[in-house]
């Protein structure tokens, strides 16, 4: 699991949940993507990834923004 955060002029920014066997390599091409400074907030091992997370992602729903 990995927590990728942007980093926008007030501080606060999004939070992009998800897995990822290269952590590293996920962060430089969303941050390829996006003109705002993204950072690696945590990244942790978890079995089953994918299971934990979709969990993740629907306890999160409610501030689920569009795109990525």
């Amino acid at each position: 699991m990995i927590a990728i955060r942007s980093n926008n002029v007030r501080g606060h920014g999004r939070i992009k949940v998800g897995h990822s066997v290269k952590p590293e390599k996920r962060l430089s091409e969303l941050q390829n993507a996006t003109p705002e400074k993204l950072i690696l907030v945590r990244k942790f091992p978890c079995d089953p990834g994918r299971a934990f997370e979709h969990l993740v992602h629907e306890l999160l729903k409610p501030w689920k923004m569009r795109g990525e």
